[in-house]
């Protein structure tokens, strides 16, 4: 399933990004965004947060990461 975002800059936000940053900029910070964003839904779709979290105590009682799953076969 594909995500679609509504999210739109106001157009004051946007003249004042605009302002500062070049049109090159602005590609280079969307593109960053969207990498970000992609490897999020990544992480949470395959649970690798979990399966790499630093603190193991923070999980939540009976939460399971993919390491405590049995081995497929």
């Amino acid at each position: 399933m594909a995500h679609r975002s509504e999210a739109v800059l106001e157009g004051a936000v946007l003249e004042e990004v605009k302002r500062e940053l070049s049109d090159e900029e602005l590609v280079e910070v969307g593109m960053y965004f969207a990498l970000v964003t992609g490897f999020q839904k990544f992480n949470t779709v395959f649970r690798i947060f979990y399966a790499c979290e630093t603190d193991p105590g923070s999980r939540a009682p009976g939460e399971n990461d993919l390491t405590d799953d049995p081995p497929i076969g």
